[in-house]
């Protein structure tokens, strides 16, 4: 049975993958998306309705770097937002805005 992730809103490509936003959030999150890791199979359901198959690339919080060159997040760790990354061979108007993300 699939699991909903995302409804995509924006999208941008970067070290080498398709980054997707918003986010999905820890906290209120099926227990499926917990356990997810690199390589999960996923739909990618189109606003056309058509249905490309594609894998998680990556996955990570956004950090940066503070004034003393520490890696700091900015958020409250116990809901952090997991930004999604595809592979970068995943074409633009399969993951348009719309297009929702349902893990397999």
């Amino acid at each position: 049975m699939a699991t909903y992730l995302l409804t995509v809103r924006e999208t941008r490509r970067e070290n080498g993958g398709v980054r997707l936003f918003p986010g999905i959030r820890v906290c209120g999150s099926p227990e499926q998306i917990k356990s997810m890791k690199q390589g999960a199979r996923l739909d990618l359901r189109r606003v056309d309705g058509q249905v490309v198959q594609s894998q998680l690339a990556s996955y990570g919080v956004r950090v940066e770097r503070g004034p003393d060159g520490e890696v700091v997040y900015r958020g409250d760790p116990r809901d952090a937002e997991i930004i999604l990354m595809l592979p970068a061979e995943i074409r633009d108007d399969d993951v348009s805005p719309g297009t929702e993300i349902w893990l397999r």
